[in-house]
C-alpha cells in the first residue's frame, strides 16, 4: 500500500542519514555489498588476531562470514510481492535482480576467482566456499535469464545482433555470428564464459598434467582439486532450469569431465579429496526439477551416464582392492594365532593338565592315545576352526541381526566394518547411482545393446563397496540405510536379474540389509525394502516356474508381477538366474525363509497403528515367500498356533487355514512340504487378493 510504500522510504532516508551518504536505495543496496564481501576478503586477519576457539573450529569473525553468506543466498533466491500503490496491481520483485544492480555484485561476476577470499582458500571453510559460488552462480544464472536486470546492458547488446555457441579446438566455449539467436542469448553466453575464466584455467593445468603425467597425486594438487570441486559443485547446484545446466554441461564435456576420474584414481585413500569430488558428481547427475533435457537425437545422456560410471568404477574398484587387502592381512594373522597355539608345546601341556593326563610331548605321532600330543593338536585346531566360523557367522564385532547368515558370508575373509568417513564416501556413491539410475536421461538397455559393461561394472563396483561391511554395520548409519535401501529397489525393479547374478555372500548381506530395514520402526526403509523383496522373492518364483518349459526358445517373458513396466526378460536371463538361485540357496538354505518369518512376525505381533500405514506393502511379499520357502512357513505355522492362548487357538487356526489353503497346492509336492512350480503362475496373478485377505487376517488378530 501507499503506507507500506512511505514507510519503506522513511526508513532508507533514515539509514543514509545515518551512514551519512546521499543517494536511493542503490546506494545503500552497494553499501551492504561492500561490507559483506569486504569481510570476507580480510575476515581471515580479523581472525588471526581475535579470539579463536580451537575445539569449535570457528571465531567471532568466520560467525560472521557465515552469517552473511546466509543473508547474501537468501537475497538472490527471495521473491516479494511489491504493492505500488492503491490504484496498481501488485507486481512481483526478485531481490536477486535487485542484487544484480550492484557494481559490486557486477565486479564479482566479472572475475569470481577464489583468491581474493583467503579465508575460503582453508579446507576447513569449504562449506562456506561451496555456498558462496552457489550464490555467486544463482546471480550469474538470473542474470542471463533477465538480461535487462543489469545496469550494464549496453545498447548494441539490445541491438538484435545474433550469434551461436560452438567449441573450439582446446575445448573452450566460442561464440559465432548467427542468423537464429538472439543478441540476449549472446549476453548471458558472454557473461558465463567470463564468469568460468578461472574455473577453466584451473582445469587446463590439470588437463595438462595428465597428458604428462597421467595422474594427479602430487601435495601442490590436493587444495585446487578441493578448491575446483567446490565451486564446481555450488555452481551445478545452482543450475535449476534446462538451459542453464546445458551451459554447465557443455563446459564439461568432452575434456573437463575427465578430470574426476583421473583425481578419484590418484586420491582414492583421501577423503579430503574424495568426500567434495563425489558431492559434486552427485549433483551432476541429479535431474532436479528435470533441468537434464537433451535432444531426441542427442548423445548427452548416455556420455553423461558413462563419465559419471567412470568415475565410480575408478573410485570403488581401488577403494575395494584395499579392502581385500586388508581382509587377507586379517585371515593370516587369525591362521597364525591358530598355528602358533599348536605348535605352542606350554599351552598343550596345560591343557593335558586340565585333562588330568599325563602326556609325553616327545610321544610319536602314531600313539592312538586319545589324550596324546598329536590328538591336541588337533583338538586346538579344530577350536580354531570353530572359532573362525563362529566370527564368521557373527561378524567382527560380534553383532547379530534378525536373521543369521550361514558360514561364508560375514566374519573375517569375507567382511571389513569400515570407518565412518569410507562409509561416508561409499554412501555417496549410493546416491549418486540412485540419480543415474531414476534420472530417465539416458537409454540404459543402450549400454547391452553396445556391450558396454560401464552401467553392469558401476553398479557392482558401488554395491562391493557398500556391502564391505557386516549388514548390522551398514545399516547401523541412518544415512547409509536410506540411500541403500531406495537403491536395493530401484535395482530390484529395474535389474532383478542383475542382483541374483551376485557372488552368494554378496547376494546373502545384500538380502540381510533388506532384512535389518524391513524390521526397521522406520516406514522409509521398510516400504522401499519390502517392495525390493517382492521383486526378487517374485522373480524367484518365475525362474523356478520357467525351469518346467520344455523348450527354452520360448518368446520373451513380460513380468508384471514384480512390476518392471513391461521389461522383458530373455529366456536364457531366467535359465541363468535359475541356476543362481540354486547357488545362493545351497550357501544360505534358509535365507528366503528367514525373511518370511520376519515379516509375518512383523505383521501379525506388532500392536497399535505402527504397522498400518504400511502393512499392505508388507503383506505384498508374503505370498511369493511362502513359495519360495513353503517348509519354513510350516514352521511358522506350528510355532504361531502353539502360542496362542486355549480360548483362542481353535478360532484362530480355522482362519488361517482358511487363509492359507489356497497354496496348499503350491507348496505340496507328492503330499510332501516342498515347492511346486506348476503352479506357481496361478498363484501369483492372486497375490492382490490374498494380500488383502492377508491384512484384513492380521488386523484381526491383533486385536
Amino acid at each position: 500500500t501507499d503506507e507500506t510504500t512511505n514507510r519503506a522510504s522513511n526508513i532508507q532516508r533514515g539509514i543514509a542519514a545515518r551512514l551519512g551518504v546521499q543517494g536511493g536505495d542503490r546506494t545503500l543496496l552497494d553499501i551492504a555489498m561492500r561490507r559483506i564481501f569486504g569481510l570476507l576478503q580480510h575476515a581471515q586477519t580479523v581472525s588471526q588476531n581475535q579470539g579463536y576457539d580451537a575445539s569449535t573450529g570457528s571465531s567471532a569473525p568466520v560467525i560472521l562470514v557465515e552469517r552473511a553468506l546466509s543473508v547474501l543466498y537468501q537475497l538472490s533466491v527471495g521473491v516479494t510481492v511489491v504493492h505500488a500503490g492503491r490504484s496498481y496491481t501488485p507486481r512481483l520483485m526478485s531481490s536477486g535482480r535487485l542484487l544484480l544492480e550492484s557494481e559490486v555484485i557486477q565486479d564479482l561476476l566479472r572475475n569470481p576467482d577464489a583468491k581474493r577470499f583467503p579465508l575460503l582458500l582453508e579446507p576447513k571453510h569449504g562449506r562456506s566456499r561451496t555456498f558462496l559460488s552457489s550464490t555467486l552462480a544463482k546471480l550469474l544464472f538470473t542474470q542471463i535469464r533477465y538480461p535487462n536486470s543489469s545496469s550494464s546492458a549496453s545498447d548494441s547488446d539490445r541491438s538484435g545482433s545474433v550469434i551461436v555457441v560452438g567449441k573450439s579446438a582446446d575445448g573452450n566455449l566460442t561464440i559465432q555470428p548467427s542468423d537464429r539467436k538472439s543478441s540476449q542469448k549472446r549476453q548471458g553466453e558472454e557473461r558465463f564464459v567470463t564468469y568460468m575464466k578461472p574455473l577453466t584455467d584451473t582445469t587446463q593445468v590439470f588437463l595438462n598434467v595428465l597428458s604428462q603425467r597421467g595422474d594427479l597425486r602430487s601435495n601442490e594438487f590436493k587444495s585446487p582439486l578441493i578448491g575446483l570441486f567446490r565451486d564446481l559443485r555450488g555452481l551445478v547446484n545452482s543450475a535449476g532450469v534446462s538451459r542453464e545446466y546445458e551451459l554447465v554441461f557443455a563446459w564439461l564435456t568432452p575434456d573437463r569431465i575427465r578430470v574426476l576420474a583421473a583425481a578419484a584414481s590418484s586420491w582414492h585413500n583421501d577423503n579430503d579429496v574424495m568426500i567434495p569430488l563425489l558431492k559434486l558428481l552427485s549433483e551432476i547427475v541429479y535431474n532436479r526439477g528435470s533441468r537434464i533435457i537433451f535432444p531426441p537425437l542427442s548423445v548427452g545422456g548416455l556420455v553423461l551416464f558413462k563419465e559419471a560410471a567412470n568415475v565410480l568404477i575408478s573410485y570403488c574398484e581401488t577403494q575395494l582392492r584395499l579392502i581385500y587387502q586388508m581382509r587377507d592381512k586379517q585371515t593370516q594373522s587369525r591362521d597364525q594365532k591358530i598355528a602358533s597355539t599348536v605348535n605352542n608345546e606350554n599351552t598343550l601341556r596345560d591343557l593335558s593338565m586340565i585333562t588330568g593326563a599325563n602326556i609325553d610331548p616327545s610321544a610319536p605321532p602314531g600313539n592312538n592315545d586319545p589324550l596324546s600330543m598329536t590328538a591336541l593338536r588337533e583338538a586346538v585346531m579344530a577350536m580354531g576352526e570353530e572359532m573362525g566360523r563362529e566370527a564368521e557367522k557373527n561378524g567382527d564385532n560380534g553383532k547379530t541381526g534378525v536373521i543369521t547368515l550361514e558360514n561364508g558370508a560375514v566374519g573375517i575373509g569375507y567382511t571389513l566394518d569400515v570407518d565412518a568417513k569410507l562409509m561416508k564416501c561409499a554412501r555417496i556413491c549410493v546416491v549418486c547411482m540412485n540419480r543415474m539410475l531414476g534420472g530417465r536421461y539416458a537409454q540404459l538397455g543402450t549400454f547391452e545393446l553396445y556391450q558396454d559393461n560401464c552401467l553392469i561394472g558401476s553398479r557392482r563396483a558401488v554395491l562391493e563397496l557398500a556391502l564391505a561391511s557386516s549388514p548390522t554395520h551398514v545399516m547401523s548409519f541412518p544415512k547409509m540405510a536410506r540411500a541403500l535401501v531406495i537403491l536395493l529397489n530401484l535395482l530390484a525393479d529395474k535389474f532383478v536379474a542383475g542382483i541374483v547374478s551376485l557372488p552368494s555372500p554378496l547376494f546373502a548381506r545384500l538380502m540381510a540389509c533388506l532384512a535389518e530395514a524391513v524390521a526397521s520402526p522406520t516406514n522409509t526403509l521398510s516400504t522401499p525394502a519390502a517392495s525390493a523383496i517382492e521383486y526378487i522373492a517374485v522373480f524367484r518364483c518365475k525362474t523356478a516356474a520357467s525351469g518346467l518349459t520344455a523348450s527354452h526358445t520360448a518368446i520373451p517373458v513380460l513380468n508384471p508381477e514384480h512390476r518392471t513396466r513391461g521389461e522383458r526378460i530373455k529366456p536364457k536371463d531366467l535359465i541363468d538366474s535359475a541356476q543362481y538361485f540354486a547357488a545362493h540357496n545351497s550357501a544360505q538354505p534358509g535365507l528366503f525363509g528367514d525373511i518370511l518369518v520376519l515379516l509375518l512376525d512383523k505383521l501379525m505381533s506388532t500392536s497399535g497403528e505402527s504397522a498400518a500405514n504400511n502393512q499392505w506393502t508388507l503383506a505384498r511379499p508374503i505370498l511369493p515367500l511362502i513359495l519360495c520357502a513353503p517348509e519354513a512357513f510350516v514352521k511358522f505355522r506350528t510355532r504361531f498356533l502353539n502360542a496362542q492362548s486355549q480360548s483362542r487357538e481353535p478360532t484362530v487356526r480355522k482362519f488361517f487355514d482358511k487363509l492359507f489353503s489356497m497354496l496348499t497346492p503350491a507348496i505340496t509336492n507328492n503330499g510332501v512340504t516342498g515347492p511346486n512350480p506348476v503352479h506357481f503362475e496361478a498363484m501369483l496373478r492372486l497375490n492382490d487378493s490374498f494380500t488383502k485377505d492377508l491384512c484384513s487376517f492380521c488386523r484381526e488378530i491383533r486385536q
